[in-house]
């Protein structure tokens, strides 16, 4: 999979919520959603979740926030 480099600045934020990575990144919510939309499909999976497992099992990291269960 290749990710253009504002999709691999969104990669560590997948498991973020859209208005907190979004803020992050300096972006608006829709571009953040543009960019995982366009991280899932390229994954070739259907889904947020599906496409973070797979992701993770390519040794890419996500960030967790602090004192959330």
């Amino acid at each position: 999979m290749t990710f253009t480099p504002a999709e691999q600045r969104a990669l560590p934020l997948l498991t973020q919520p859209e208005k907190i990575a979004a803020h992050r990144l300096g972006v608006s919510q829709s571009a953040f959603k543009y960019h995982k939309a366009n991280i899932i499909r390229k994954t070739g999976t259907a889904n947020l979740c599906s496409a973070v497992a797979t992701l993770a099992a390519q040794g890419h990291a996500f960030e967790c926030l602090e004192g959330r269960a």
